[in-house]
């Protein structure tokens, strides 16, 4: 059973990486790519790796490093400054399509109401983890810009996952949740103000231990346990264990352990992420999906379906960043394209939906073939925009 594991996660991670590259090189998110290739290696095509809880296992722990580096890479100030803008552009980019899907799917196409809200929330989510992609490929990572539009994502992506909790649950488990919810964010909130009333000391002290111990993992380790801690936390309240990975990041403040520090814990993740994490992670989730269940002509009006999803956000979005958000240094369909992103959160929910038995599991794969095509499209559209953006500039 070990060699079978080890066999599976060698073609999937080598597979992965190889055409995920490929995609990058067309200006395709790698995502698109490593969902692919997982789809091909699987049931649904090829039927050369076929699923197991030892691949579910670890597709997990990927996408507790992956969302971990998130966090880390945001800023809690960015939140509360760019909270307005932030929930206008949540509308337009989640709220609006997602609604578009779910009553769609539920009332033209009568499917039952817990798949209608997975799957509507599954294609209708922005990722993080693509839009951060996007943001930082524009060189706005650091800037209002990019702020304002990774904020409107972290709110989409909360609010999903809220709605998850309560899609999962009967009415009274599901209003404890939110009230732990709460309650817990207030308690990160005041640790969260008491880790920034005196960082620089604090800052000296995480220090000093480190020397102590003479290691340079010690940084690393801490912050891998701190993140369980919190994920640990948020899972036995009913939220997933994401969420919890993703505030555990944000409140690693570089002021509180120091530039070196914060930006060797960046680099390290960039890095796992990047070689091992993020491939095996879509790659397994491609793994998972099958094509039977729905017939070609209910799968191609569904895809349709996905589809006017993303025209209703890239227009919604388009609108608004020109009415209401002024984008600094964006145009409004480099916006558009931007936070029509879709990737781990999507996917994450549909995972989290078929290991619970929520969803079927031709609805599963629905999602991930919806997500490979929003993805494509949605990065179609900013190569087109940025292209005539440079011709004007010409």
């Amino acid at each position: 059973m070990i060699t079978v594991t080890i066999i599976a996660i060698s073609v999937i991670l080598a597979a992965s990486i190889i055409v995920g590259e490929l995609f990058e090189k067309f200006g395709i998110p790698s995502v698109a790519g490593s969902l692919l290739s997982g789809l091909a290696l699987g049931p649904a095509v090829f039927n050369v790796v076929a699923p197991s809880d030892q691949l579910s296992g670890i597709s997990s722990m990927s996408l507790f490093f992956i969302i971990l580096l998130i966090g880390l890479q945001m800023r809690t100030e960015m939140l509360r400054k760019f909270l307005s803008a932030g929930i206008m552009l949540a509308f337009s980019s989640f709220l609006a399509p997602f609604l578009v899907v779910f009553f769609s799917i539920f009332f033209l196409f009568q499917f039952p109401l817990t798949i209608s809200l997975i799957v509507s929330l599954a294609i209708s989510v922005p990722s993080i983890s693509i839009v951060s992609v996007f943001v930082t490929k524009a060189g706005l990572i650091k800037r209002k810009t990019g702020y304002t539009i990774l904020a409107s994502t972290v709110i989409s992506d909360i609010a999903a996952f809220i709605v998850l909790a309560f899609i999962s649950r009967d009415i009274s488990s599901a209003i404890d949740v939110v009230y732990y919810f709460i309650l817990l964010m207030l308690i990160l909130v005041v640790v969260n103000a008491l880790l920034n009333y005196r960082p620089s000391a604090l800052r000296k002290y995480l220090t000093k231990i480190s020397r102590t111990l003479k290691t340079g993992y010690m940084s690393i380790a801490a912050f891998i346990l701190w993140g369980l801690l919190i994920a640990t936390i948020f899972e036995s309240i009913g939220i997933s264990y994401v969420i919890g990975a993703f505030f555990a990041g944000l409140l690693t403040h570089e002021e509180l352990i120091g530039h070196r520090t914060h930006g060797k814990l960046e680099r390290t993740f960039q890095r796992m992420n990047g070689a091992f994490f993020i491939p095996i992670f879509f790659g397994i989730a491609g793994v998972n999906a099958t094509l039977l269940g729905w017939s070609a002509y209910l799968f191609i009006a569904l895809l349709g379906v996905a589809i006017l999803s993303f025209v209703v956000s890239y227009s919604l979005t388009h609108y608004l960043t020109g009415l209401k958000v002024r984008m600094v240094s964006l145009t409004q369909g480099q916006t558009a394209s931007i936070l029509s992103g879709r990737g781990a959160v999507g996917i994450a929910i549909a995972i989290i939906a078929l290991n619970l038995g929520i969803i079927p599991n031709i609805a599963y794969s629905f999602i991930v073939i919806s997500t490979i095509v929003i993805s494509v499209m949605a990065s179609i559209s900013l190569m087109k925009v940025n292209t005539q953006r440079k011709s004007k500039h010409k």
